[in-house]
């Protein structure tokens, strides 16, 4: 079985490699799908726990330990390589059902610094497509990494698939969502109280509005730089929840903004309920 595995595996990444799959890039692939395997038979992610204990010697597991590393830590081991090529393949199986829901986010991650990421959702869970890592304590990310971000997985999502791009109030700048109708992507981004939008030739803040008895949204047309506004306040909701949106129809924005909160799933499992990605130096 364990055989088996290991050999579909590499023959999916041979398959999908932007790279022809000899000589030294070949031994790079056996290394990956090895990596891979490890993690789905011992279910674990840390370097010790990818050595099966049970059928390897010592010395057997302290080489397999040094080959994951080098393989980490080598020059070679980049994003476009190792990492575009097998999410573009994924993302044109997942696009299949016709639409592709994308969410950003940042996070604090190991040794002092920060991380942005950007994610597909799948079934429930966010699954990372790429990421950015500075120093620094938790807050906002310059507008222009958030653009670089939306850039680099723009170029993995298959060019006829509709795409929904999710995020905080981080995210809610003109420059992003211009990013998003420059690639016909929808978006639903949410924003802060004192957002001032246009009312019917009005200017007000859009935290001030209030939805008719009855209604839980007021859904305000070209109401913010030629986009879209709501204001919705959700039953058992203390606080409105305020978004920015292309979308035409208030309640489908809403819907899909439901989504955004599975990254914070995914910050879970890669941090107190999995992969403790907090508490490593790196």
């Amino acid at each position: 079985m364990g055989k088996s595995l290991y050999k579909d595996m590499l023959s999916m990444l041979t398959k999908a490699s932007a790279i022809e799959p000899i000589g030294n890039h070949l031994r790079r692939l056996n290394v990956l799908a090895g990596m891979i395997c490890s993690c789905m038979k011992t279910k674990s992610s840390s370097l010790e726990g990818l050595s099966d204990k049970k059928s390897e010697t010592a010395k057997q597991s302290e080489s397999h330990v040094k080959k994951t590393k080098r393989w980490l830590s080598g020059k070679w081991t980049d994003w476009e390589t190792f990492f575009a090529p097998f999410a573009t393949k994924m993302l044109l199986g997942l696009s299949k059902k016709g639409e592709l829901i994308l969410v950003i986010d940042g996070s604090q991650t190991a040794g002092d610094c920060v991380t942005l990421m950007l994610s597909v959702i799948w079934r429930g869970y966010a699954i990372p497509l790429a990421w950015l890592t500075k120093k620094g304590e938790k807050g906002h990310f310059p507008e222009e990494m958030h653009l670089d971000l939306v850039a680099v997985v723009k170029k993995t999502i298959p060019p006829s698939c509709r795409a929904v791009f999710l995020g905080d109030g981080e995210f809610d700048g003109l420059k992003p969502r211009q990013a998003c109708k420059n690639f016909k992507w929808e978006f639903v981004l949410r924003t802060s109280v004192d957002r001032k939008v246009d009312c019917g030739g009005e200017i007000a803040q859009l935290g001030s509005l209030s939805p008719l008895p009855g209604s839980e949204i007021v859904f305000l047309e070209d109401a913010c730089d030629g986009g879209n506004a709501i204001y919705w306040l959700g039953k058992g909701y203390e606080d409105p929840v305020l978004l920015l949106t292309n979308m035409d129809l208030g309640e489908m924005a809403c819907d899909y903004y439901r989504k955004r909160f599975k990254i914070e799933t995914l910050f879970k499992q890669l941090k107190s309920a999995g992969f403790r990605l907090h508490q490593s130096k790196v």
